[in-house]
């Protein structure tokens, strides 16, 4: 009798601490780690953004096809510039403070930052021309 006592006790006493909520084991049905804490649920990062852009090292005025080229990460055809003729790196401004040195925002109608100027020479390639054809500065473009 004493026997069975003894073996009743022992298999209470290990059914106990698999039971027991401070072991720090991991409950398998629940997703938890024995704390309550849910293990279903992990603190990374999100995942990257499709539309993110890694800057390159282009910068204002420069030709480029496609964002990632453009430190700024913004290749858009600048119709006052080029004239549809190639896209550039630019940024996006509502005015000149908004633009670097050596930048005017080309306002209100494209909001770009471009290249200013006050003689061709100025200029880099591909464009040929400084001109003031709206605004009161000139910029580089292409005639």
């Amino acid at each position: 009798m004493k026997r069975g006592i003894l073996v009743a006790m022992g298999l209470g006493a290990a059914l106990w601490a698999c039971g027991s909520s401070g072991g720090g084991g991991t409950d398998a049905g629940s997703g938890q780690d024995g704390t309550g804490q849910d293990l279903s649920k992990t603190d990374t990062a999100p995942p990257p953004d499709p539309g993110a852009c890694t800057p390159g090292s282009k910068g204002t005025g420069e030709p480029c096809t496609q964002a990632s080229e453009c430190a700024s990460c913004e290749c858009e055809d600048v119709d006052k510039a080029t004239k549809g003729q190639f896209r550039v790196c630019t940024t996006t401004c509502t005015n000149h403070a908004a633009c670097a040195t050596g930048e005017v925002c080309l306002y209100p109608t494209v909001h770009a930052c471009v290249l200013k100027c006050t003689t061709a020479a100025d200029c880099p390639q591909p464009y040929t021309a400084c001109e003031m054809p709206t605004g009161a500065y000139k910029f580089c473009l292409v005639p």
